[in-house]
């Protein structure tokens, strides 16, 4: 419509000549969202940044189920909604960590103590005895899920 060739333009924006030339043929509008059909959307980008907010906000955000996600935020939704949205933005549901990762202090602690005891021979070994930590719970037996992204994992909320 300038009055700018094909190559021009392909030049002036630093995209190729066949886009600009795809660009020409194609009838719809360039404009995001502009000529969408269908049903709209339930949740808008709103809603899930509230819901996000929440999942990061604690530990029990992130326990929260699909459902109760919802009615948190203050959505009347259902709970499939909210887990397609989320994860349409990389969210999922997982079973959280057994163990969680080990603090900053607890590293450094551990780098010592090999690097005091790294020489030591085989039988100074053998005479010590270590034991694991044991725990033990009488509430929550079920397996608990987390909300999270998948590079979360270590995450000390997951």
């Amino acid at each position: 419509e300038a009055g700018l060739t094909q190559q021009q333009v392909s030049d002036k924006l630093n995209v190729p000549r066949r886009t600009v030339g795809h660009w020409a043929q194609s009838r719809r509008t360039r404009r995001p969202g502009a000529s969408r059909s269908g049903r709209p959307l339930k949740l808008d980008k709103h809603d899930i940044r509230r819901l996000i907010a929440r999942i990061h906000s604690s530990w029990e955000g992130r326990k929260l189920s699909w459902r109760k996600l919802a009615r948190d935020c203050g959505l009347d939704v259902c709970g499939q909604t909210i887990k397609n949205h989320l994860e349409a933005v990389g969210y999922h549901r997982c079973k959280a960590c057994k163990k969680p990762f080990i603090s900053k202090k607890a590293q450094e602690d551990r780098v010592l103590y090999a690097e005091e005891h790294g020489d030591k021979p085989k039988e100074y070994w053998r005479v010590h005895m270590y034991a694991d930590e044991c725990h033990f719970n009488t509430a929550e037996r079920g397996t608990v899920y987390v909300t999270r992204k998948s590079h979360e994992r270590y995450h000390p909320q997951c």
